[in-house]
Parts: C-alpha cells; structure tokens; sequence
C-alpha cells in the first residue's frame, strides 16, 4: 500500500527490478507477477466483497530511443469503496478517510 493512497485500500505493485517497461517483462516475472496479482484480487473479494476497480498500467510509452533508467513500471489497482462528494466533484481532489496502515491491517487480517 502506498503511503499516501487516492483511494482506501488503493495497491500500487512495483517490480523489484527496474524498468521502463512493462511489456520487456520476462516470463518467470510475469508468472510472479500474475501469482501477485491473485492474491490481491482475491483479498479484494473475500475481504471488500468484489468492488468495482480501476486498474492502471504505468509505463513507458514506446520509442526507439534507449530505455530510461529513472522509470519504473508499475501497476495502480484501486477499489471503488466510495462514492465522491461535492468537494471531489467539485475540486478533483479525492478524500481518503481511511489511513493506509489500517486499510492493510485489514487486508492481512
């Protein structure tokens, strides 16, 4: 979880190795990564009764040009617990009443 999260309970998965790019990704990562991947989905259902999620790839878009070594791929999984209010709605700034220490306490419980 990350220190700040937009959303309560929101994941982000960063590779322990870096890249620039997602799609360079081994097999034996990938594999990791989709084990990894199961689990958090599967805490997100039996523990958060299946939200809806928004699920997003960060990474470097194509060029020819040589990897960059300051990037890194990584994967935003957020769970749609809440709805926004008029403060949201109104000034695109999300409320995360849920501090992210509990929100995986909970998860890991």
């Amino acid at each position: 979880m990350p220190y700040a999260s937009r959303y309560p309970c929101g994941i982000v998965v960063v590779p322990k190795e870096r890249a620039s790019r997602f799609e360079t990704e081994d097999e034996i990562s990938l594999s990791h990564l989709a084990t990894i991947l199961h689990k958090v989905f599967g805490l997100f259902g039996s523990k958060l009764k299946d939200p809806p999620l928004s699920f997003i790839i960060h990474t470097k878009p194509y060029s020819p040009v040589a990897e960059e070594k300051n990037r890194h791929w990584h994967f935003e999984i957020l769970p749609r617990l809440q709805h926004w209010g008029g403060y949201e709605t109104g000034t695109g700034l999300i409320i995360n009443a849920l501090v992210p220490e509990k929100a995986a306490a909970f998860l890991k419980s």
